[in-house]
């Protein structure tokens, strides 16, 4: 099979998104770097390039993306099960995760909620279950990790704790799967698996092939959206002569079905209403004539300057409205007061800016006192001066971003 084949193979596969959650040293990121070199052994093609093994370290060296002032740590890797293709991203700490979801640089479809067999159930887990509640994410995997150090008892009585969590938030009947990251992490570079080490990874694997998501297909429906991540330059010729043949502009689509010699709207980042023609489409390296919801695309666009176009720029028919209802995260390393109903911060909806006020506090940590604390997660209704496109916006006080705000999908 030559490359092109092994392109083209990979290019039907599912793209999906996935997410490590859980308590501060649970085994998060030992997890995640088991996955991927497990993964790597299992479903590579042997005409492939020799994949090299991560360690815990590769996973914790950590990339930084800003974005408004607003500081996201996070690692995302890719690997592959026998029908999807899983982009997993892993966040060093509680507060790098919360800010990653509600901003929707994650935009996980299945959560992996890793849980020790020795502590079971703690204030981040918990957190995290409410948080990926509130934000729509429908399936969840119960991993209980360090079940070597804890015995298999304390791990039935950590699973029990967190099913009884779960059911309270809607999540029922679980799938879940007995481990030790930390032994499957060693036995990766073996291929000698054990039933809590590389055995448990390969049915964790399983899971998250066959576990259902969000039908692609009602999606493709509903009007073409995507935001911008990327724009990267492609050059021709070198020195004196070397000049940008054209842009390419990297995203996800998030729903619709994108084709070549679409005409997209979109806003600039001055405000300003435009339209851009597809021109080509690239996913997995391979040019394709259309990209379907959830698909990572590279697109060329005619008719537009490349000033024009930023990370957060929404392509597509854009939702605005000047009321929302979602979820507020208020950063507990910025503020020291809490904020209530009337407080009126300036809001970024990608590129788009608003003065925004508060209108009423649905859900929080001290609902009785009608106050936001920082480090709450909360449920709120927002009203915007002016009309602003419906996506996650960033607040901000001063010139200090103090908070993230997500919209509910229906903004209802």
């Amino acid at each position: 099979m030559s490359k092109t084949d092994v392109d083209i193979e990979e290019n039907k596969k599912v793209f999906v998104n996935v997410g490590t959650v859980g308590h501060v040293d649970h085994g998060k990121s030992t997890l995640t770097a088991a996955i991927k070199n497990i993964s790597d052994a299992i479903y590579k093609n042997k005409d492939q390039e020799k994949k090299t093994l991560i360690g815990l370290d590769n996973i914790d060296k950590t990339r930084e993306e800003k974005e408004r002032g607003i500081t996201i740590n996070s690692t995302c890797i890719e690997y592959h099960t026998k029908h999807r293709v899983l982009g997993h991203v892993d966040c060093p700490g509680h507060a790098d995760y919360v800010k990653n979801m509600i901003t929707g640089a994650a935009n996980i479809q299945i959560a992996i909620l890793l849980v020790s067999a020795g502590d079971g159930v703690q204030p981040q887990t918990l957190e995290h279950i409410k948080l990926l509640n509130n934000l729509g994410v429908s399936q969840v995997i119960i991993v209980i990790n360090k079940c070597d150090l804890y015995g298999l008892d304390n791990a039935e009585v950590a699973k029990m704790e967190v099913d009884e969590v779960l059911e309270k938030y809607g999540y029922n009947d679980c799938p879940y799967v007995f481990c030790s990251a930390t032994e499957a992490l060693k036995e990766s570079s073996t291929g000698n698996y054990t039933d809590l080490g590389g055995k448990a990874i390969i049915s964790l694997l399983e899971i998250i092939d066959t576990l259902p998501i969000k039908n692609i297909e009602e999606r493709k429906l509903l009007p073409f959206c995507a935001t911008v991540e990327e724009v990267i330059p492609i050059f021709v010729g070198s020195g004196e002569n070397k000049k940008v043949q054209f842009y390419v502009v990297t995203t996800r689509v998030k729903n619709g079905t994108l084709k070549v010699g679409d005409v997209i709207p979109f806003i600039d980042r001055k405000g300003v209403k435009k339209k851009a023609t597809v021109f080509s489409i690239e996913k997995f390296r391979v040019k394709v004539s259309e990209a379907d919801p959830d698909d990572n695309i590279g697109i060329v666009l005619k008719g537009v300057k490349p000033e024009d176009l930023s990370r957060g720029v929404v392509l597509g028919e854009i939702k605005l409205s000047n009321k929302f209802k979602g979820t507020f995260y208020l950063y507990e390393d910025v503020r020291k007061n809490p904020v209530g109903v009337g407080y009126r911060p300036h809001g970024y909806s990608g590129v788009t800016a608003s003065a925004v006020t508060i209108k009423n506090i649905i859900e929080c940590p001290r609902l009785e006192e009608k106050l936001i604390y920082p480090g709450d997660i909360a449920v709120i209704e927002l009203e915007s001066d002016k009309l602003i496109p419906v996506n996650p916006i960033i607040l901000r006080d001063g010139k200090q971003t103090i908070g993230v705000f997500k919209p509910n999908e229906d903004n209802n």
